[in-house]
């Protein structure tokens, strides 16, 4: 498990008006998911907090990322240089904004440069890190949907991990690393996945969930959480040394599994988990959850 890192007040949308947006909004604009945090979220934020050494001294981007929790827990507990949290939805990016202005991670340092921000970004647009030395890794979860376009999404990272870094160029990422979590829902998802990356020399390693969690956790949300695929895509090499080096023998080569059924699948989302309402007192507790 990961490092006590403190206890946090954060913003998402409360689960009335989250429900109301969803009716209003998914059938003609961005979905609303992003207001809310859900499971993989959860998962991912350990992982970081445990796997420090993959986001020291990098350039990090977070695809997708909601309301900031996964960015917020990266800039909080690694030594990374530099993270842009993006969206494609404009509301959620205004509530990352305010949750890291809120974390204090927003204000420019003594250099006059931001540790984190927030922008609202496309997939496939061009990589909002291209004019300031591109990015080392992009992060992401709850990215799989059951209409998401994998080959847009694998683009987008190998696009984000290219432009912009002195010296590289194509679509390969450059030894760029995608640390993602997701629960699966649409069947072969995972396959096109491991089928893209294959394309352009890329390996998935998978990390035990358990591995993240403590004995209370596993007790009191295992049955949801262990639903999520904790990944590290990469190079070939890369992540062949990943696997061979991991001290706590928790990653093993992404396969394929079958898909959760709708009961589980629905379930497994982070819904009562989060403990944040926006109109309330209510904290997202990062230090409890690591503990």
């Amino acid at each position: 498990m990961g490092p006590m890192i403190g206890v946090l007040p954060v913003l998402e949308m409360d689960e009335a008006s989250y429900y109301n947006s969803c009716l209003q909004k998914n059938s003609t604009e961005h979905d609303s998911t992003g207001t809310r945090v859900y499971t993989a979220c959860h998962v991912l934020c350990r992982f970081i907090a445990q796997y420090t050494n993959l986001f020291n001294n990098k350039r990090v981007c977070e695809i997708g990322c909601g309301v900031g929790i996964a960015g917020i827990v990266a800039c909080t507990s690694t030594e990374l240089s530099h993270m842009v949290l993006t969206d494609g939805n404009e509301e959620v990016v205004g509530i990352a904004r305010q949750n890291l202005s809120n974390a204090g991670l927003s204000s420019p340092d003594s250099s006059g440069q931001r540790r984190a921000s927030a922008q609202q970004y496309s997939w496939g647009d061009p990589s909002p890190g291209a004019a300031t030395g591109g990015f080392d890794l992009v992060m992401g979860s709850e990215l799989t949907y059951y209409s998401t376009d994998m080959t847009l999404l694998v683009a987008t990272v190998l696009r984000l991990l290219s432009e912009g870094r002195e010296g590289l160029e194509g679509g390969s990422g450059s030894g760029g690393l995608f640390v993602h979590a997701h629960i699966f829902r649409k069947q072969d998802q995972e396959l096109e996945l491991i089928e893209l990356l294959a394309a352009v020399g890329w390996d998935t390693a998978e990390v035990a969930v358990t591995s993240l969690l403590s004995p209370k956790e596993q007790g009191e949300q295992g049955s949801m959480w262990c639903g999520v695929r904790c990944l590290v895509s990469g190079p070939r090499a890369t992540i062949a040394a990943l696997i061979a080096t991991d001290p706590s023998a928790s990653f093993f080569v992404f396969q394929q599994q079958s898909p959760l059924d709708i009961e589980d699948r629905d379930e497994g989302r982070a819904m009562q988990g989060a403990g944040v309402v926006i109109a309330g007192e209510e904290s997202f507790g990062l230090g409890a959850l690591f503990a």
